[in-house]
């Protein structure tokens, strides 16, 4: 029998409980991370997950109202060389006003940024209104790395310290949990 098949645990996972603390350390340590730096932190966030054994990992863009079921990230990604450059997307009419990740854990699918964490239940409406579609983490890590294009709010001479952050909590986390 398939392991998700089984009946959900309603209990709030270590994992999810370690998200949220992340977050809310990440914003104190850097008060302008989903200012310009929601890309860097959802590709570190992502890579992480994906060495814990997180299956699906990938990145979702919030979107504005109006371009809710316009666009979708992976039919544009066919019509662009390079996945990498934010003016490439751009000019497919992908704008990244926010970024997250979304992710399984334990047959349970989860978004997540810095300032939330919602289980994705397919019949209730989530606080983020995104594309379809979602982005690799290479694409957003190139992305990511891209000094134009983002809300310069975040320095981003501050991204080796961000990594640094995530690296060791996740470190942490793998060494109290024994993963």
């Amino acid at each position: 029998m398939n392991a998700c098949l089984q009946e959900v645990d309603s209990r709030e996972k270590p994992l999810s409980l370690f998200i949220r603390a992340l977050g809310r350390q990440l914003i104190r340590e850097f008060p302008f991370l989903d200012c310009g730096g929601c890309a860097v932190y959802a590709a570190i966030l992502g890579e992480q997950l994906e060495l814990i054994g997180a299956e699906d990992v990938s990145v979702w863009v919030s979107a504005l109202e109006d371009y809710i079921g316009l666009i979708d990230i992976d039919a544009v990604r066919d019509r662009i060389a390079d996945t990498g450059s934010i003016r490439a997307w751009g000019r497919e009419g992908v704008e990244f006003v926010h970024l997250g990740v979304e992710y399984t854990w334990e047959c349970e699918t989860w978004h997540a940024d810095s300032k939330k964490l919602e289980r994705i239940d397919f019949d209730q409406d989530l606080s983020w209104l995104v594309y379809d579609g979602r982005l690799t983490l290479s694409e957003t890590r190139k992305l990511s790395r891209q000094s134009k294009g983002w809300n310069p709010m975040f320095d981003r001479t501050l991204i080796p310290a961000l990594e640094a952050s995530v690296r060791e909590a996740f470190k942490r986390f793998k060494q109290h949990q024994r993963i």
